[in-house]
């Protein structure tokens, strides 16, 4: 099997986590900076998949790193957000 079907594979067995995942962060939009609940429900997601998460990064209370495994290679997701003004 190759890394594509791997991914995809994973993705699919997931998609309902993630879903949800999604529709809880985006039903409690936040302001810049003021992440808090968003924050709090990504790094409890990704301990339960078993990361070990560093919060309160570079000065940040809602900035985090999450790790998973050693060695090579390394990979790193920066995630944000914006919010929309009427």
């Amino acid at each position: 099997m190759d890394i594509d079907q791997i991914v995809s594979d994973f993705v699919e067995k997931k998609k309902e986590k993630f879903i949800a995942l999604s529709d809880q962060i985006w039903s409690c939009p936040e302001l810049h900076f003021e992440e808090y609940q968003s924050s709090q429900l990504l790094r409890s997601a990704l301990e339960e998949e078993g990361f070990q998460v560093e919060a309160g990064i570079v000065g940040l209370a809602t900035g985090f790193v999450a790790s998973f495994g050693n060695g090579k290679p390394v990979v790193g997701i920066v995630g944000g957000a914006t919010h929309c003004r009427d």
